[in-house]
């Protein structure tokens, strides 16, 4: 755990650097557009690329200030902050990575803001690792995964399942082992879990694994809930969204 700290430490740094010089040329390139979009009398569909340009100049800018986010030192202080928000810029972060394993993201969440008491970088972490695992968990043909948030009681609920290969019985058990990523690199085990469940555990936290093989796999967690925020019954509303 203290060598992954580490190496997050100094791939964070990396990452600040990286993204301050990003930021400035696409700062240039953006002014450009959004000049030459004011001023020239272009055709409908001309202008259409134009508006496509500046479209995607802004979505680079909300990744790299989700990079800024995710990079940043992680500390003990712990707060209150929207779950919702922090699985939607972790999506975020990994939709270049989804949209090559050809998933497709359910979003079954809970109605309105679901607050969650905890550090939110490393809670970041721990949904990035279960996320990505589930993306690596499924076939080359591609699959779903599903994200479903509640609340129960003083606790919050986030299960993340996929239509993967599944797992089998006797891997289960050392699924959360810092060894067993390494003895089954093959089957896109991801080291990341056992990272995930020491994260859980210093929350006061649980992370469940269900799974079989040819049936998919589903992490459940449940960590402590915000001060507000009501803990009767939920509805929620299906949400697909696909990855490109």
């Amino acid at each position: 755990m203290l060598m992954h700290a580490e190496k997050m430490r100094s791939v964070g740094a990396l990452i600040g650097a990286i993204v301050h010089e990003f930021n400035n040329p696409l700062c240039g390139i953006r002014s450009v557009l959004a000049r030459l979009s004011r001023k020239l009398d272009l055709e409908t569909g001309d202008r259409d690329l134009l508006r496509l340009a500046l479209e995607q100049c802004d979505r680079m800018g909300i990744l790299s200030r989700e990079l800024q986010r995710f990079e940043r030192p992680f500390s003990d202080i712990r707060e209150v902050f929207d779950l919702h928000r922090v699985i939607d810029s972790v999506l975020l972060l990994l939709n270049k990575h989804l949209k090559v394993r050809k998933a497709t993201v359910r979003k079954e969440y809970a109605d309105g803001v679901l607050l969650l008491v905890g550090v939110e970088n490393q809670i970041k972490q721990v949904l990035f690792n279960l996320i990505k695992n589930s993306g690596e968990a499924l076939l080359a043909t591609g699959g779903e995964i599903s994200i479903h948030t509640a609340r129960q009681g003083a606790l919050v609920s986030i299960m993340i399942a996929d239509t993967g290969g599944g797992i089998s019985a006797e891997q289960l058990p050392h699924l959360f082992e810092p060894s067993f990523a390494g003895k089954h690199s093959g089957q896109k085990i991801c080291l990341g879990l056992s990272v995930a469940h020491g994260i859980v555990r210093e929350h006061q936290g649980e992370i469940r694994v269900t799974s079989s093989p040819g049936r998919g796999t589903t992490f459940s967690v449940l960590l402590p809930a915000g001060e507000q925020g009501d803990a009767g019954e939920q509805n929620y509303g299906a949400h697909i969204h696909s990855c490109g």
